[in-house]
């Protein structure tokens, strides 16, 4: 990691260390700007299980809301793990638990798919080999795996579960502790290279535990019915089993509508995102918010 040209930024007031400019934009803009990870909590100290943590930003946004928050991070990329290690603690938090394994259905290894060019994108990162995973630009690793169900041993505040097509896998060997998780959000990630990735099922094992589940593609909820099935799509599965934490939910989607329909910004802390390397052009990278 020593020999990669690292750049910085800070995002949001915290000084993060990436890898690729493009990569560090979106993902800042979905966490911090369109908050896709909030909840709320009357506890001081809500228990997060992050799964997919990549180089830590969810993290330092679940700490700038829950500043005693007790996090567990999971990341299997050797390499972006000690990204997500160096973000957290250059940021202060080190009472986070990082471990540096992927989240599957058992404990033990498994193939893990990433791009040969250290400095290009690893959002996609995946243990599921895709239809751009070709031979000429990607590699396998073999990485750790730990069980989710391992860590359902508790009841947990949120759990955010990013696996790249994993979904299925994890949450059906986890089944019966599901419902030790109050709140979880899922990133589903459909491809015809992934048929046994299935959101019906998904849904059902949430529906089976006492959940109820919302779908969201890009920024607003959505239908199944009106869903974008391109080659490959994302979504994210927002479950709740309490109607008073879904009904906040839902409001905060209507008023989010609302004033995107009037024009106005929704309100959200500003978030400055400003480059300390070299050749990351300041305008690239600043977002800012609160413009109504």
């Amino acid at each position: 990691m020593s020999m990669l040209p690292t750049r910085t930024a800070t995002v949001a007031g915290f000084t993060v260390h990436y890898l690729h400019e493009e990569e560090l934009r979106l993902l800042s803009q979905d966490i911090f700007e369109h908050e896709e990870y909030r909840f709320d909590s009357l506890r001081a100290q809500p228990r997060i299980l992050d799964c997919g943590a990549h180089i830590g930003l969810s993290v330092l946004y679940f700490k700038r809301r829950f500043p005693k928050a007790r996090i567990t991070a999971f990341e299997p990329h050797p390499q972006t793990f000690q990204l997500l290690a160096r973000n957290v603690r250059e940021n202060g938090f080190h009472d986070v638990e990082l471990i540096n394994a992927a989240i599957g259905g058992t404990r033990g290894s498994l193939d893990f798919h990433v791009p040969k060019d250290p400095l290009s994108w690893h959002w996609g990162d995946s243990a599921v080999k895709n239809l751009w995973h070709n031979d000429e630009t990607w590699q396998t690793i073999a990485v750790p795996s730990v069980a989710l169900r391992d860590y359902l041993t508790e009841p947990i505040d949120y759990l955010k579960l990013d696996v790249e097509g994993l979904e299925t896998v994890v949450l059906t060997a986890s089944a019966d502790r599901l419902a030790l998780a109050k709140r979880h959000i899922i990133e589903f990630h459909g491809s015809r290279t992934n048929p046994a990735n299935q959101l019906p099922a998904i849904r059902n094992l949430l529906r089976r535990s006492g959940f109820t589940t919302v779908l969201r593609q890009g920024h607003w909820l959505t239908r199944d019915a009106d869903l974008r099935r391109e080659e490959p799509y994302t979504l994210l599965i927002h479950a709740y089993r309490s109607r008073l934490d879904l009904a906040w939910f839902l409001r905060r989607d209507v008023r989010d509508r609302v004033r995107a329909k009037v024009g106005r910004s929704v309100a959200r802390p500003t978030l400055g995102l400003r480059p300390h390397a070299l050749n990351v052009p300041k305008s690239d990278l600043a977002v800012h918010l609160n413009k109504g």
